[in-house]
Parts: C-alpha cells; sequence; structure tokens
C-alpha cells in the first residue's frame, strides 16, 4: 500500500510541478502537505518536498531575477531586445531601467519607451497615449531627442490631439539644446508663420545653423533657397554651390 501511495503522491507532484507560475506558492504549499502528508520516516516523500520546494525556488528565480541586473545592463537588454524585434522583452527591460537612480539613463529608458509604443510593427502594443507619457517623462528631464519626438506628435494631431502650445513649447526647448533636427524644423515653422509671422530671414538662420551640424535636410534646402532665391533672400550662386558641394561628400 505505501507504494501505491508513493505513486499517487509522485503523479500528484508532476501536475503540481506543471500548475507552477499559474497557482500562487501559498497554494502550492498547501496542496503538497495535503497531498504528501509527510513523515519522518518516508524518504521517498521528503524527496519530492524537496524538490517541490526547489523548483519553486527556480521559478521564484526565474520571475525576479530581472531585478537583480543592473540598471544598464538592463537597459542594454532592452535595446538588444528592440533591434532585434523582441518588443515585449524590450518593454519589460526598458521599464526597469527606468527605475535607475541616474537621471540619464532613466530619461534614456523614457525615451526609448516613448518611441516603442509608436513603431509601426509592435503589434498590440502600439499606444500613442503611452508613447505621449514616457515622451513627456524623458522631455520634462531635459533629452533633446524626446523633446523633438513630442514637438512633432503634438503638431501632428493625428494620433493624439493637436496642440501646438504644447509643440512650440517643447521644440523650442531641444532647438534651445542645439539638436540640428529641431533647428531646422523650427526653420520650417518660422516660414509657416507658425510663430505670429511669416520670417524668411529669420529661418535661413536656423536652416543654417542645422546645416551646420550635418544636417541633410537643411543643407538640401539651403542648396536650393541659394540657388532660385525667395521673396526675402536673393540668389547667391556662390552659398549654392557651397552647399551642393556638401550634399555631393
Amino acid at each position: 500500500m505505501p507504494v501505491k501511495s508513493d505513486k499517487i503522491n509522485l503523479a500528484r507532484l508532476i501536475f503540481l510541478l506543471n500548475d507552477i507560475g499559474f497557482i500562487s506558492y501559498k497554494k502550492i504549499f498547501c496542496k503538497a502537505k495535503r497531498w504528501l502528508k509527510l513523515k519522518k520516516n518516508n524518504q521517498l516523500n521528503r524527496f519530492i518536498f524537496l524538490l517541490l520546494i526547489l523548483s519553486v525556488i527556480g521559478v521564484f528565480y526565474a520571475s525576479f531575477k530581472d531585478f537583480f541586473i543592473a540598471h544598464d545592463k538592463q537597459f542594454e537588454i532592452a535595446l538588444k531586445s528592440d533591434g532585434s524585434g523582441k518588443y515585449q522583452k524590450a518593454e519589460r527591460y526598458y521599464l526597469l531601467a527606468s527605475k535607475s537612480e541616474v537621471g540619464e539613463l532613466k530619461r534614456i529608458s523614457f525615451y526609448y519607451l516613448g518611441m516603442l509604443y509608436k513603431k509601426k510593427d509592435v503589434g498590440s502594443l502600439k499606444n500613442y497615449k503611452k508613447s505621449e507619457q514616457y515622451l513627456e517623462k524623458s522631455a520634462q528631464l531635459g533629452l533633446k531627442q524626446a523633446q523633438y519626438e513630442l514637438a512633432l506628435l503634438y503638431h501632428a494631431g493625428d494620433k493624439i490631439p493637436e496642440n501646438m502650445t504644447k509643440a512650440l513649447s517643447y521644440m523650442k526647448m531641444a532647438v534651445d539644446q542645439n539638436f540640428a533636427p529641431a533647428e531646422y524644423v523650427w526653420g520650417v515653422w518660422l516660414e509657416r508663420g507658425y510663430m505670429g509671422k511669416v520670417s524668411q530671414q529669420e529661418a535661413l538662420s536656423f536652416y543654417e545653423k542645422s546645416a551646420n551640424q550635418g544636417y541633410m535636410p537643411a543643407i538640401k534646402g539651403l542648396a536650393l533657397v541659394y540657388k532660385i532665391g525667395s521673396q526675402e533672400i536673393m540668389p547667391d550662386t556662390q552659398k549654392a554651390q557651397y552647399w551642393y558641394e556638401k550634399i555631393s561628400k
């Protein structure tokens, strides 16, 4: 009879181990006590119970090991996962890395989370509200890339409500940090009169700031405007040639 009982207990243990991860640890131990009915002289039951303990420890480690990895390593894992299309894993590790007390790592993690949620191929993870939320956290911590992306998001107004006040505010923050793409867009917005008046000369100065940092859209824009001129800007063959040479390099 004891042999039959042990076989039944072992079978129950196998089913129990299959349940790990779906049943709370407390329930697992309650079932173990009830099913195994340990006795001091029952070596097999002792072995089975030890196996159960080790299995629970293994599941616990697998579930919580991420919390024991340094935040910079968590970010590296997230970045690698993001690049290889493992977006759910990337999301998990970006969130862990964002808990860092290091300001730079925190704001970069927030930025990549914001960008992740608005990628085209992330499937069910796509969430523009979350994208706005995390980009804003990063932007408030001073990351110019986040300020720029958030400004574009508010300007477009197709995924979240348009808000030109916020768009101008965040783009200006990025411009004040000499971010070349932001300087170029600021010039475009000046030409379109988003700041209240159209100013091609002022726009030109921002195109040049951006182009001098090697930003190609600004370089191409300057080459064209100096070639054909505009209402406020006279054609300048020499300057046009200078910027066209930059394009060909």
